[in-house]
């Protein structure tokens, strides 16, 4: 068949999807039209009638129009404006956070934006509840959805961690008096520690004490706690008697 006489045909899809923001290019559907024709010297016209608003998400019936001199044909085409990209979430500082066992932790905050929605922060949900009381990592989580359904996520990672030493306290103070060839008796101490409770049960002691004899001695108390921190604290013990100097 020549030109003249070949069937006009509208071939493209009924329905064409457009990114939001994106341009809406005609010429595609004109050449989904035309394209079988296979000859330079067709003289169809192609129009489109109808406008598509990229910047609002929504389906926009057009027309497209197809003559070859006497010849018309059309057909409704639906043109969906839709948004399928996902929102950003954006982190205030690091994303890996070191902080001391037993500290509290104040989150450094985030925000969120999305190419139709914009700011959508206060739609973020994370749980940002970290116990400083165990040493290790913790993740949070953030995510946010846009109106269209698209979903985002970040995550911070939270190292707790424990450099901190035990605390021993020598109850009746560091320095005590033992009148020579009396019995030592133990004031008594106490233990803390940021993450350790009972640590008191695990003090080793070393004393050079010698009751019998006259001078200087010391008790030295001594801990670690699971981490590995160790501290001590040394007691001084005077032995005297009342016929001479301390």
């Amino acid at each position: 068949k020549s030109v003249r006489d070949r069937k006009i045909e509208i071939r493209c899809p009924d329905t064409i999807v457009v990114e939001y923001g994106s341009d809406f290019d005609e010429s595609v559907i004109k050449t989904a039209t035309k394209k079988h024709l296979f000859d330079e010297k067709d003289k169809t016209d192609i129009e489109i009638e109808g406008d598509v608003d990229v910047t609002k998400l929504g389906k926009y019936e057009i027309k497209v129009v197809a003559s070859r001199k006497k010849k018309l044909v059309s057909k409704n085409v639906v043109v969906d404006v839709v948004d399928t990209q996902a929102p950003v979430i954006s982190l205030a500082c690091d994303s890996d956070v070191t902080i001391e066992a037993g500290e509290s932790y104040e989150d450094a905050g985030f925000s969120a934006n999305d190419n139709y929605d914009g700011d959508i922060t206060d739609k973020v949900e994370a749980d940002i509840q970290i116990d400083t009381r165990i040493v290790g990592d913790t993740t949070i989580v953030y995510s946010v959805k846009d109106s269209s359904g698209n979903e985002a996520f970040a995550e911070r990672i939270v190292h707790v961690v424990d450099t901190t030493a035990p605390g021993i306290f020598l109850d009746g103070g560091d320095v005590y008096y033992v009148k020579k060839g009396s019995e030592y008796k133990e004031p008594g101490y106490e233990v803390s520690d940021n993450c350790d409770d009972n640590l008191k049960t695990k003090v080793q002691i070393e004393s050079n004490l010698n009751n019998k004899v006259t001078g200087t001695y010391t008790i030295k108390y001594s801990v670690s706690d699971s981490s590995g921190n160790k501290v001590s604290q040394t007691r001084f013990i005077k032995v005297y008697n009342t016929q001479s100097n301390i």
